[in-house]
């Protein structure tokens, strides 16, 4: 931008407009007042591990452990899933994203994708399970 002098000014110009603005704090406001707190949610998200990472204590924790066929567990995350959605968080990965992929694996392997909807299910469910018990018992025990 040119000044009042016919200076070459570099001027920050706002990405919303104030009428903008106004309308996202109403809207913020008002969700805020209905009990969605945005920044509770942030923080609570924060602490969810990607998909590889939950994917790697299944199998460390619970396939190895209880499973005789932990190998095609490992090879079905390795071969599908992992190079999808290795780094991403896990609330992140939504229900049309596995139908996505299982769509892609139905037309080279059926039943193999059938195999990896049941990983798929007790992966989240081992992992939610294991967050309810340290959630149980850090209240049990008070621990910070």
């Amino acid at each position: 931008m040119l000044d009042v002098y016919g200076a070459i000014r570099w001027v920050l110009t706002p990405a919303l407009g104030l009428a903008d603005a106004r309308e996202k704090a109403k809207i913020l406001l008002h969700e805020a007042a209905l009990g969605n707190d945005s920044a509770t949610e942030k923080q609570v998200n924060r602490g969810v591990p990607p998909f590889g990472e939950i994917a790697e204590q299944y199998i460390e924790l619970y396939a190895k452990a209880n499973k005789r066929s932990w190998t095609a567990d490992q090879r079905m995350l390795k071969h599908d899933l992992l190079p999808r959605w290795k780094n991403v968080k896990a609330h992140e990965i939504k229900r049309r994203d596995i139908i996505v992929m299982l769509d892609e694996v139905v037309l080279r392997a059926p039943i193999q994708a059938n195999r990896i909807l049941a990983l798929l299910s007790k992966l989240f469910i081992s992992y939610l399970i294991g967050r309810l018990a340290v959630i149980w018992l850090k209240s049990i025990l008070a621990l910070p």
